[in-house]
């Protein structure tokens, strides 16, 4: 099979996502639940932390502490949770476009148990993430000062190696997302992956592919944008109803009608997009292993 094109592979994407939209949009729904509730508890648990030390209330410290010590772990499973049903939808994709599709719960048996690891995925991503950007800001400064020491008061070479100094930190970052664009999708469809193993295997196939991953994220981006615009002219107008409706009421409850607003348009926001993103992830997923390795493989495999 010839690899897919790049219009291929959109297509693809968008086929799927459209095709199973309930099913996925419904899965991301709830992940974004998962993730609201825990950060909802951390803000009163800090909310009422500072109203214990700033004003003489009679709350417990140490409850209110525990409370926060609760949220913050409760935060973390959420997140775990969170993970791993973006790595179903994925799972769930990948099986559309590998003709091998599986139900809900066909696909959860496999995803569930990986859920810390889809965590500890992300959270090695983002120390890798962290690590190159130290690394650069000091190679960075290095450069920037012995390039002050030798242009002296040539102010034109230092904005011409800053200006430089900035493309080649873009360049890198979109370079290193690329090549750990995949790791939920290695966790999700191979079982004997684990964290650390999801980066190598999507350093492993993504390798020589950056370009043509990045045209695959600036036209799927580019055909986010109307669904992204489409979405804040509805939060608009729900707002101006919001607004019109309780003209006359008190100012606490149109603050409320409004932050209501904002967390139910923000969770379907996110599930929205997400069910996109991991349909053409899968594609692209999909594409790379056929290549790389044929098509001898397997969702079970």
């Amino acid at each position: 099979m010839e690899p897919l094109s790049v219009g291929n592979i959109v297509s693809a994407g968008l086929r799927i996502y459209r095709d199973n939209f309930a099913k996925y949009f419904k899965i991301a729904f709830i992940g974004y639940l998962w993730i609201f509730a825990p950060i909802v508890i951390l803000a009163i648990a800090l909310a009422a932390i500072g109203t214990v030390f700033v004003g003489q209330n009679s709350y417990s410290v140490g409850l209110i502490v525990l409370v926060l010590v609760a949220a913050i772990v409760a935060l973390f499973y959420a997140s775990a949770k969170f993970a791993a049903m973006s790595g179903l939808i994925a799972r769930l994709a990948y099986g559309e476009v590998a003709e091998q599709p599986e139900t809900v719960a066909e696909a959860q048996r496999h995803v569930r148990p990986k859920m810390w690891s889809f965590l500890f995925a992300g959270i090695l991503s983002s120390l890798i993430f962290f690590a190159a950007a130290i690394g650069y800001s000091i190679v960075l400064g290095i450069v920037t000062f012995l390039a002050g020491s030798i242009a002296g008061q040539n102010s034109g070479l230092v904005i011409a190696i800053a200006v430089i100094a900035s493309l080649v930190f873009i360049i890198g970052g979109i370079w290193l997302i690329s090549r750990l664009f995949l790791i939920e999708l290695s966790l999700a469809v191979e079982n004997s992956i684990t964290a650390g193993g999801s980066i190598s295997r999507s350093w492993e196939l993504t390798k020589g592919a950056v370009g043509k991953i990045q045209l695959v994220v600036l036209v799927s981006f580019l055909i986010s944008i109307p669904i992204f615009l489409a979405m804040q002219i509805i939060s608009a107008i729900a707002q101006m109803a919001i607004a019109a409706a309780l003209s006359n009421s008190p100012p606490a409850l149109l603050i409320g009608g409004f932050y209501i607003l904002y967390i139910a348009f923000s969770l379907s926001g996110g599930a929205f997009m997400i069910p996109f993103w991991q349909s053409i992830k899968a594609v692209i997923y999909y594409d790379l292993r056929v290549r790389r390795e044929g098509m001898g493989m397997s969702l079970r495999k």
